[in-house]
């Protein structure tokens, strides 16, 4: 898997206050991120399949489509992305049900322009993170099951025929027949590595 060239991060920001909007889209541009706002969640979700955001910003309490129903298509629609829930009604529960539908951080109205800078930074910084993960664990996967496949398929055959050889020795046979049925199962693994 080639590692993309670096891009310009896109942060898109779902709130209906015009004020949050804009005000997100002045600080955040300023900070060279590409900003795409909605103001609904419908906009929000057609922007988020078109453009795949790496952070989205999302107010919980929109008139229409609501914020938790936002982030169960966001989870879809852009797995990859960081949601960060903002809110006037910051409560405990409503942070925990959040983080439940997949928002990984929350940020109480009003904010200022440092801790939105801030809340973004971190946000993007845990998306590389994961992204760096993510390459590095399908890296790991394609060098096993590739070093992995090939003798795991000859002990297979091996096992196969040293089965039929032993047919006038049952205990034996049995001991090979179990040793087959494992390496079947160490085999199965190998190849869904390879598909992961």
């Amino acid at each position: 898997m080639e590692e993309l060239e670096p891009k310009e991060p896109i942060v898109l920001v779902v709130d209906d206050e015009s004020s949050i909007r804009e005000g997100c889209l002045r600080v955040l541009s300023a900070e060279g991120y590409l900003v795409r706002v909605a103001s609904s969640g419908e906009t929000a979700l057609e922007l988020a399949g078109g453009e795949r955001p790496d952070l989205v910003l999302l107010d919980l309490k929109m008139p229409g489509l609501g914020g938790m129903a936002i982030l169960d298509e966001l989870n879809h629609l852009a797995p990859e992305a960081v949601k960060v829930v903002i809110s006037a009604y910051a409560t405990v529960s409503t942070a925990l049900e959040s983080m439940r539908h997949g928002a990984w951080d929350f940020l109480a109205k009003p904010f200022t322009p440092d801790e939105l800078r801030l809340t973004a930074r971190r946000a993007l910084e845990r998306q590389r993170w994961l992204l760096k993960q993510g390459q590095a664990q399908q890296r790991f996967l394609e060098m096993v099951s590739g070093k992995l496949h090939a003798p795991l398929q000859q002990a297979r055959q091996d096992l196969e025929s040293l089965v039929q050889r032993l047919a006038q020795h049952p205990s034996e046979q049995e001991l090979a027949k179990r040793a087959l049925a494992r390496l079947e199962v160490v085999l199965a693994l190998a190849e869904k590595w390879e598909t992961a």
